[in-house]
């Protein structure tokens, strides 16, 4: 996969359609099984010409914004959705966030409680040691 900024007349094909790149960050996949594309933006616009109907279509969406997806079936209809809505994709990081913390918590429960079990006698004796002047 190649990544950066490329100035180009740039066309993707699929046997079913063609994206015209228009400056912008894409992903696009087909399934030769199925004969069908799909199309995700992430910031910029793509445009999408369907070889079967001859349907156009322009998809735009920019980074913070939700990931519009266009689906291309095999007979060349065209379905636009949003891959991603904000407020999941927002939902779906704070649950990573929490799973971290709770894997953090883990390790240092099982961390503290190793070395407890290993120095389990230094720590008894610390416990049980008389006070002084009682």
């Amino acid at each position: 996969m190649l990544e950066g900024d490329f100035r180009t007349d740039m066309k993707v094909s699929t046997p079913v359609n063609t994206g015209t790149v228009v400056g912008t960050d894409f992903g696009a996949s087909y399934d030769a099984e199925s004969n069908m594309s799909v199309w995700e933006i992430y910031d910029g616009s793509l445009e999408i010409l369907s070889h079967i109907t001859g349907e156009k279509r322009v998809i735009t969406s920019s980074y913070g914004s939700p990931i519009k997806r266009l689906t291309v079936t095999a007979d060349g209809v065209m379905t636009e959705q949003t891959a991603i809505p904000r407020n999941k994709w927002a939902l779906t990081q704070e649950n990573n966030n929490m799973t971290w913390l709770w894997i953090a918590i883990l390790i240092i429960v099982v961390g503290v409680g190793y070395f407890a079990y290993r120095n389990k006698d230094k720590i008894m004796a610390i416990l049980k040691k008389p006070k002084a002047g009682i």
